[in-house]
């Protein structure tokens, strides 16, 4: 494939994907700190609008106090559409990192991508105490 293609497709699919990346990435975060469901001993209540961002992530659908609809079947073929983009998009990015950049440091990131969150993971002194 026309290395010109793949700039534009990488480009105009990434602008087109990101703002739904973006999205799962941000309540993600709020899900990776608990920050969607209030605390046990009763001194954190998230927002609202937190409860309802998080339901969109996990359940596919937008939920308030007084609305609560069936998962959307559209709604998740939409995210199967943004993961298969994004695979592509991350292929079609490291085609071109190795195109427009240094081989060698293409191959120490990607390897570091894989190392460091696994070191991260299974090193036992770096767990916080649940003590």
């Amino acid at each position: 494939m026309n290395i010109k293609i793949i700039r534009s497709i990488h480009l105009y699919s990434g602008c087109f994907l990101m703002p739904l990346i973006v999205f799962f990435m941000i309540t993600g975060l709020l899900q990776t700190f608990n920050l969607h469901r209030p605390k046990k001993d009763g001194n954190y209540k998230p927002w609202a609008v937190v409860e309802s961002v998080s339901q969109v992530h996990k359940r596919q659908r937008y939920e308030t106090d007084s609305f609560s609809p069936p998962s959307s079947r559209i709604f998740q073929i939409l995210i199967v559409i943004m993961t298969i983009g994004l695979l592509i998009n991350l292929i079609m990015g490291i085609i071109l990192a190795f195109k427009f950049g240094h081989a060698w440091v293409v191959w120490i990131s990607l390897v570091l991508g894989i190392l460091v969150p696994v070191v991260v993971l299974w090193l036992p002194w770096l767990h916080k105490s649940t003590g």
